[in-house]
């Protein structure tokens, strides 16, 4: 196992240079050891500096260089990935919980079973619940207890296989995690989306740090719209939708006139099918216009 598989929190490392190769205009300098996770199981790579200098430069082979590590991205890849890890094993739990396919997760209303996993892993953190990895060899009875896709069929004999523990339940993972779900902070679900056709959803979440920018940003959304609409936000939405509804009434035909198109709006929608962009300059000198 790598160091940074050993101690997902060190920020410095020492370590030897064990081969050189020159590759122009780079230099490939092989360690033998790392805290810089290569990237794996779903987990993105780390960044960091290598005797605290990025660019490329002639290192002497069987010295010790220091390593430092990008820790504020590391951070946040510790949180999002243990957060995937455990959300998306703990929603498909059908005896315990709520047995649903996961599709697919994005790092940016709700519903009953958003709230249900929201509530319950934000208590998980409140609860300050430890993390644990444990190894195994091959053949071990442990690894019947672990949750897994499968093994590669190019895994080593003797290879040492991780299981990230939390509670009861236990996946086997190679990443890094943190040592205690209190450290992820808060996780915020955002939106919940159900398939039509299948039992498979759509899940998007933030968590730790990102749910602080993320309320950043809207905060600031929010009073930039405050000060353009002048209004409250709880009016926003009404308001942009009347504009939207204004606008297709005035620009809707004159532009499909234009365009020499056929169509028809309702509410704040206009749908046209065009058949010439001949005069396409003159549709937007006249939204340009009536936007000035």
């Amino acid at each position: 196992m790598y160091a940074c598989q050993r101690d997902s929190y060190l920020k410095e490392f020492e370590t030897k240079i064990v081969a050189l190769s020159e590759n122009e205009p780079y230099l490939k300098v092989e360690l033998e050891d790392t805290i810089l996770f290569p990237e794996g199981g779903g987990q993105n790579y780390d960044t960091g500096l290598l005797d605290h200098i990025e660019w490329s430069m002639f290192f002497e082979k069987d010295g010790k260089q220091s390593i430092m590590l990008r820790f504020h991205r590391k951070k946040m890849t510790l949180h999002l990935y243990l957060m995937t890890l455990f959300v998306s094993k703990w929603t498909g739990i059908e005896e315990t919980k709520l047995g649903l396919k996961t599709k697919s997760w994005w790092m940016a209303e709700n519903s009953i079973e958003e709230v249900v996993v929201e509530q319950e892993a934000n208590q998980y953190i409140r609860d300050q619940l430890p993390v644990s990895i444990t190894t195994h060899k091959l053949g071990d009875p442990e690894l019947e207890k672990a949750y897994s896709r499968g093994l590669p069929e190019d895994l080593p004999k003797d290879a040492l296989i991780r299981i990230v523990n939390i509670l009861e339940d236990r996946n086997m993972c190679c990443g890094t995690h943190v040592q205690n779900l209190a450290h992820l902070q808060i996780i915020k679900t955002l939106q919940f989306q159900k398939s039509k056709k299948t039992t498979e959803f759509v899940l998007y979440f933030i968590v730790g740090k990102r749910v602080e920018r993320y309320i950043d940003i809207c905060f600031n959304r929010e009073l930039q719209l405050t000060n353009l609409l002048k209004n409250r936000p709880l009016d926003h939405y009404s308001l942009i939708e009347k504009a939207l509804t204004s606008y297709i009434k005035k620009l809707g035909s004159k532009i499909c006139e234009y365009l020499d198109g056929k169509g028809g709006g309702s509410g704040n929608r206009f749908n046209a099918k065009i058949n010439s962009l001949k005069e396409y300059k003159k549709a937007v000198a006249l939204v340009e216009e009536h936007f000035k």
